[in-house]
């Protein structure tokens, strides 16, 4: 009787250890970064297509700095709208501001929602007036900023579009 009542209890605390540890769930802290390049042309109506690569950067809070997770990911920005555009971008840096806890590096990837933004290229200097943007994924509901900074665009033209941004783990 004495071994049946102690293998009961040690099973009891095999089955609920790990149930006890899963109700410790991870929270990860993340910056989004990456370049991008592209085009602007438009008439009247027209669009942008900026393209490039970026990171996801992580650090588990509940691990700390030894548990950091890097996804490479695909960025791209597309836009349309009222346009007086040609204008070819070399090099724009988009970095994050305020993304806050999330449960997964993965919930930063996917479309996001940016809504309206006015810009507008002389010749040579770029200057975005889109220079922090809220961006939203309707999926999931995470909301966060992004900056566009140190644009290098080549031409003349102004926009006021509506833009998505896009995000996709490079496989």
């Amino acid at each position: 009787m004495k071994k049946l009542m102690l293998a009961l209890v040690a099973a009891v605390t095999i089955v609920s250890a790990p149930q006890a540890k899963a109700d410790v769930l991870d929270t990860y802290v993340c910056k989004l970064e990456g370049q991008m390049r592209g085009l602007r042309l438009g008439f009247g109506l027209g669009g942008q297509l900026l393209k490039g690569r970026g990171e996801v950067v992580c650090v588990n809070e509940n691990k700390g700095l030894n548990d950091r997770v890097v996804i490479p990911v695909k960025l791209a920005l597309v836009g349309g709208g009222f346009s007086f555009d040609f204008n070819v971008v070399r090099e724009i840096n988009l970095v994050t501001i305020g993304i806050g806890k999330i449960r997964s590096p993965y919930d930063l990837t996917g479309q996001f929602s940016v809504g309206p933004s006015a810009g507008y290229t002389l010749i040579h200097n770029g200057l975005a007036v889109q220079s922090a943007i809220s961006v939203k994924n309707r999926a999931n509901g995470l909301g966060f900023e992004i900056g566009l900074q140190g644009e290098r665009a080549y031409g003349l033209g102004a926009r006021l579009e509506g833009v998505a941004l896009l995000v996709k783990p490079l496989q």
